[in-house]
């Protein structure tokens, strides 16, 4: 099965469709990581979650995946 997308890079609107579909794996991956990062906070008070979340995040600069 193979699939061809298009997207007119002069449009705003395809642009962040783009940016999604080019980013994907970043973000099952930031996703992934969250996910572990929140099972080992459920074992270890210690962990500093929202630190973490946000250092996943930041590492694939979700605000240009998002604007």
């Amino acid at each position: 099965m193979k699939a061809v997308l298009t997207y007119n890079l002069s449009d705003p609107e395809d642009v962040e469709a783009f940016k999604r579909a080019t980013n994907s794996l970043d973000m099952a991956v930031a996703l992934f990581d969250i996910k572990n990062c929140l099972h080992r906070a459920r074992k270890d008070t210690d962990v500093k979650l929202s630190n973490e979340i946000f250092e996943i995040l930041n590492e694939i600069n979700l605000d240009d995946l998002l604007s």
